[in-house]
This record gives structure tokens, C-alpha cells and sequence, in this order.
């Protein structure tokens, strides 16, 4: 029987598993409650530049991007301009 420490199921409760959002230029949505924000800094006529947590991306439509929350492993993926798609899973 395997038992999640306490602190682990917290964060798994703070973690959506999947969610799609809007976000235009010069906004921020929380994507995991207390400690990832994705930002949209500049929106291109074929790329997007985002921000998580102070780190840059450019994408693409189609592009994503993973990075760990936790236990989980989590991906941004650019359905459209300014269309996300975040989904996490257990690692």
C-alpha cells in the first residue's frame, strides 16, 4: 500500500489536472494555486511570448512546454493566440 505524505496530497489538491484558458496581452492566470503564474508578455502575428515564474518562452501554435509541480508534471500547450491549454499528471 503506498501512502502520500501530507504535504503531497496538499499539493496535489492545489494542482488542476486540466483546465483551457484565455489569456491576452499583458495578462496572468494561476495555473497551480500558490505557486505558478503564466504570463502573456507580447503576442506576435505567428508566436506568443510567455512568462512561467520568471522564466521566458516564445511558442508557437502547437508548441508546449512541460515542468514539475510537485509529483506532477505538467505541460503548457498554445491551442490558438492567447489559447492554453495546462493539464498535470502524476510522475
Amino acid at each position: 500500500k503506498v501512502k502520500v505524505s501530507q504535504n503531497e496530497s496538499a499539493m496535489r489538491k492545489c494542482v488542476a489536472e486540466s483546465m483551457d484558458l484565455e489569456i491576452g496581452e499583458g495578462e496572468s492566470a494561476t495555473l497551480v494555486k500558490n505557486s505558478y503564474v503564466l504570463g502573456v508578455s507580447t503576442v506576435y502575428p505567428s508566436s506568443v511570448s510567455v512568462t512561467l515564474n520568471n522564466h521566458s518562452h516564445d511558442m508557437r501554435v502547437g508548441n508546449s512546454f512541460e515542468f514539475d509541480s510537485g509529483s506532477s508534471r505538467c505541460v503548457v500547450f498554445l491551442k490558438k493566440k492567447c489559447s492554453f491549454s495546462f493539464s498535470c499528471s502524476g510522475k
